[in-house]
């Protein structure tokens, strides 16, 4: 497959690239930028090789040139790409297939989307990943001293379950970390909170 100009793609994830741009590096060195269906624009190899893939296979390459009936196999892709770069025969196919597509079709086909290709690399096969996550819940429940709130305990399985990604996950990635201190910091707060509330009582 070769990039070319007025054409859009599908990615190894099954999402629609669109408005490629060619940007010449020397060296006979080509990046193609296209945008996104989250509205952000990312740079490719002429092959469609995602540029900052450190050359192995990734969820953002680009596969294959994107057709109509790709469009109505994942159920409104079009939806999540913003509307400037959508052609008017892409907003006419949109409207069509969000009529006729129900709302949980569209929620299945993004979550499977959701949960497969970079997913896997950023958190690992997702087997492995929960069962991370369940043995840490599992240690902390084993071993607590002290009789934690619902909130304060969901708060603490959330940070769990964060945990599970950075230690499973080939790649780090940074809201997995800001979830995880986010999380213990909601933790924090009502555990706080309620040593607060016993202390006032005396």
């Amino acid at each position: 497959m070769k990039i070319e100009a007025g054409k859009s793609y599908r990615s190894r994830d099954g999402d629609k690239y669109v408005r490629p741009a060619c940007n010449d590096y020397g060296q006979d060195v080509y990046l193609w930028a296209l945008w996104g269906p989250d509205g952000r624009r990312r740079s490719f190899f002429e092959d469609g090789q995602y540029a900052n893939g450190n050359g192995e296979e990734h969820g953002f390459d680009l596969v294959a040139e994107w057709q109509d009936i790709d469009e109505a196999r994942e159920g409104g892709a079009y939806a999540k790409t913003p509307i400037a770069a959508l052609s008017p025969a892409d907003i006419a196919v949109a409207a069509l297939v969000q009529a006729v597509t129900p709302v949980r079709v569209s929620i299945l086909n993004e979550g499977a989307k959701l949960t497969d290709g970079g997913r896997d690399v950023e958190y690992g096969p997702p087997a492995i990943n929960l069962a991370c996550a369940g043995e840490l819940k599992a240690v902390i429940r084993k071993y607590m001293r002290r009789d934690i709130a619902p909130g304060e305990l969901e708060a603490i399985d959330q940070v769990c379950t964060k945990l599970g990604r950075v230690a499973t996950g080939l790649q780090p990635k940074r809201d997995t970390y800001v979830d995880g201190a986010t999380y213990f910091a909601i933790a924090g707060e009502i555990a706080l909170a309620s040593v607060d509330a016993s202390v006032s009582e005396l």
